[in-house]
């Protein structure tokens, strides 16, 4: 799982990375050249959506959403056990959704042949990363809902 977390995190330091220079080119292109890079604006929406929803999915192997615990706190083991595999029950009803309508999305963007003004990109290309982030949300939090599982029986067992 350390693996998984460091690509996550690595790929989206080199994004925002990529963005901080772009968006930093075309300030200075505009107050020193009065012009601006009209790509780059279109380039940095595009890697701030995937380093969303590579954010999200990271959030959920790190246990890094905000939350509210008071149950988690309250209960027992076998409360904390019940509330881990409920958790991903509804992370797996969003994300089936996410995966389901952006897959929808995305075929109706290929239909179409939709291009990005600024790159001549095809559209699809950022529609993607809603059923790709989608889909990394969901083995994410399988991956944390397991662990988590193991965490809370071996502390059972320990006792």
């Amino acid at each position: 799982m350390k693996a998984i977390t460091a690509v996550f995190k690595w790929v989206s330091l080199v994004l925002m990375l990529a963005m901080s220079i772009l968006n930093f080119a075309n300030v200075v292109s505009r107050y020193f050249l009065s012009s601006t890079i009209a790509w780059t604006d279109e380039i940095i929406v595009f890697m701030f959506i995937w380093i969303s929803m590579l954010g999200s999915a990271y959030a959920f192997l790190t246990n890094s959403h905000l939350g509210m615990d008071l149950a988690s706190i309250l209960a027992n083991k076998a409360g904390n056990v019940f509330l881990t595999i409920l958790s991903f029950a509804c992370v797996s009803f969003v994300t089936y959704f996410l995966v389901s309508f952006g897959m929808g999305m995305v075929s109706n963007q290929q239909r179409l042949g939709t291009l990005m003004t600024g790159t001549g990109w095809p559209i699809y290309l950022q529609g993607l990363a809603l059923p790709v982030g989608g889909a990394l949300m969901f083995l994410a939090c399988l991956l944390y809902t397991i662990q988590r599982i193991r965490d809370l029986t071996k502390k059972e067992e320990a006792k």
